[in-house]
């Protein structure tokens, strides 16, 4: 199975963005020096690497958002099937030095989607820290179809709600207008205290998750619960990615 396991947020303000990120999960960054792209950084939890992020000129006009992430040892060749079942690759498939490399996919329905082949790092050897990916919400304006496309393209198996789906971890499928869009949701600590930024929350009682907005409009949810069938929460720890180190001189805690 092609497992959901990575996300970066895109923002016209990248240094807010992070900062807010900073207050809510105790997260740090480092700058990847890559020769495409606006400026990329490797976002942390501890040493732990979860998450990506992206500075886009304002005047691109690209709302600040969280894209997620598909794990493939195979890229061309799952991009080639997303694109047969009607998929538009929107970044070709590019280096991300020697951690890997990344694409981009949109779906029928306008919901968009990386590509992430595992060089150095594998991101679904990361364990569940604070502001972990843990969980996804895909709305979508025809949740069956949408959850046919990605059984028969990624190879993900149902979950017990009509359209959700088992993605390494837990996707739920909602209806919803158009274009599609993808969620994440992230691990919070128990105690997950309220940042002094503004934001919005609401409930969304039937998976317990809490919604959040970012002070530039990224939207995603926070669970301090644990998903039955994922295997996410329950990893037991394994050593994070560090820029520049050696993989073969990494060792497992």
């Amino acid at each position: 199975m092609n497992p959901l396991a990575w996300m970066d947020v895109i923002s016209n303000d990248i240094d807010r963005t992070l900062d807010y990120y900073a207050d809510r999960f105790g997260w740090t960054s480092e700058e990847l020096p890559l020769d495409h792209g606006e400026g990329y950084r490797i976002v942390r939890s501890g040493s732990e690497a979860v998450a990506g992020a992206e500075q886009v000129a304002a005047e691109r006009k690209l709302d600040p958002v969280w894209t997620l992430m598909v794990e493939t040892d195979d890229a061309p060749s799952l991009i080639e099937a997303a694109v047969a079942a009607g998929a538009e690759e929107t970044f070709a498939l590019a280096p991300m030095l020697d951690l890997g490399r990344i694409a981009m996919l949109r779906d029928p329905w306008g919901a968009t989607l990386g590509v992430w082949e595992p060089g150095t790092f594998r991101p679904s050897d990361v364990p569940t820290v604070p502001g972990r990916l843990v969980g996804a919400v895909l709305t979508t304006p025809d949740p069956a179809a949408s959850s046919n496309f990605h059984r028969e393209v990624f190879g993900w198996a149902s979950r017990p709600g009509p359209h959700d789906l088992e993605a390494g971890i837990p996707a739920f499928v909602e209806q919803g207008g158009e274009p599609a869009i993808w969620t994440p949701i992230l691990h919070a600590p128990a105690a997950d205290p309220e940042p002094g930024e503004p934001e919005t929350a609401t409930r969304l009682a039937d998976a317990g998750l809490t919604r959040s907005v970012d002070p530039m409009g990224a939207t995603f949810y926070t669970t301090h619960a644990t998903f039955a069938n994922s295997r996410t929460p329950a990893r037991s720890r394994v050593a994070g990615v560090n820029i520049g180190e050696d993989p073969d001189e990494q060792s497992n805690a």
